[in-house]
């Protein structure tokens, strides 16, 4: 049966000579796999681009709960973005999100909340214009609270209390943190993301973003 989803596209690999295999984070499906086909061939009129990290689409997929790969019909972006490919630093922190994203969304049910605040932080991370290296610390600190966890038990009382300021402020305001306090910040929030997220592993990403955001 055909249904009609927005999409956060996550990472894609590829798949065979010509397609790929896209992870998509939808509106009314949770976290899914689909398969597009043909997309790498030469005679594709459809661009591989629109399945770069966290590029918003409109989708009318195939839903078939008993398999574990589903099917695409129609895709086209929801949302004109063009910063967050071409601006170095926002295309770091594209990249970093996405594995976040990749390792803190299990669930195959719908999330209404979760995904409009994802939705909506990509959009502010593609239009911004200041605030942006303070931003990946703030979406952090923000998504605690749509991963069910919260930052109300981290051991460093110091910590949480900054770290939840953080959080309640908008994007871009009153943040302004020094390279130190960035790098401690980030640190620690990756050690709580860890304790909390059965899996979750070495962050890949990290090196390349501290690199991007040392200054």
């Amino acid at each position: 049966m055909l249904h009609k989803t927005r999409g956060i596209v996550i990472r894609y690999i590829r798949y065979r000579e010509t397609s790929i295999i896209a992870t998509i984070f939808t509106e009314e499906f949770g976290m899914r796999s689909y398969i597009i086909n043909g997309i790498r061939s030469s005679k594709s009129k459809k661009s591989i681009a629109a399945f770069a990290p966290l590029t918003l689409l409109d989708l009318v997929v195939y839903q078939k709960d008993s398999s574990e790969i589903q099917r695409l019909s129609e895709w086209k972006r929801a949302v004109l973005q063009n910063d967050i490919y071409t601006n170095l630093k926002k295309s770091t922190v594209a990249l970093f999100l996405s594995e976040i994203l990749y390792k803190s969304i299990r669930e195959s049910d719908p999330n209404p909340d979760l995904f409009d605040f994802v939705f909506h932080s990509i959009e502010w991370l593609d239009t911004a214009e200041e605030g942006l290296s303070d931003f990946h610390v703030q979406f952090l600190s923000k998504f605690t609270r749509y991963l069910g966890f919260g930052l109300d038990y981290y051991v460093d009382e110091g910590s949480i209390k900054a770290l939840q300021e953080l959080g309640s402020k908008p994007y871009g305001k009153g943040a302004g943190l020094s390279r130190k306090e960035r790098v401690n910040n980030l640190e620690r929030l990756l050690l709580f993301y860890k304790e909390h997220i059965e899996g979750f592993g070495t962050v890949k990403s990290l090196p390349v973003l501290q690199t991007v955001f040392d200054d």
